[in-house]
């Protein structure tokens, strides 16, 4: 049985944002998928492999295929000669964050006002 950890953004000034964390091979992409698929949501990679192109073998990265129509972000953007760090991560998801929420939401959050609420469940 794997536990999964996730934490829910949501309060009146902030945008709903789920992080899901967990240890490496216990099945986060499928679960980050059906997920995104239930609430029309999109992926994006917080793995510092994943985002170099033609690193596949070695960093699990999800191939197209495997994808199902969820929208990925931070996979496959750079060349393995460029530089990642923090700083190119916050910006690189900020704009990802940008796209995502300027996209129409089939319905409104419904967020209580609460600040960063955690969750785990096993699975």
């Amino acid at each position: 049985m794997t536990t999964y950890t996730f934490g829910l953004r949501c309060n009146m000034t902030q945008k709903p944002m789920i992080v899901l964390t967990g240890p490496t091979a216990v099945g986060k992409t499928a679960l980050s998928i059906e997920l995104a698929k239930k609430i029309n949501g999109a992926i994006i990679s917080a793995d510092s492999m994943q985002v170099y192109k033609y690193m596949d073998i070695g960093s699990a990265k999800i191939m197209p295929q495997e994808m199902q129509g969820i929208d990925h972000y931070l996979i496959d953007e750079l060349l393995p000669s460029d530089e990642f760090n923090i700083v190119r991560f916050q910006q690189m998801a900020e704009d990802a964050l940008q796209k995502i929420y300027a996209k129409p939401m089939p319905y409104a959050p419904r967020c209580d006002g609460q600040l960063d609420s955690k969750y785990s469940w096993q699975w």
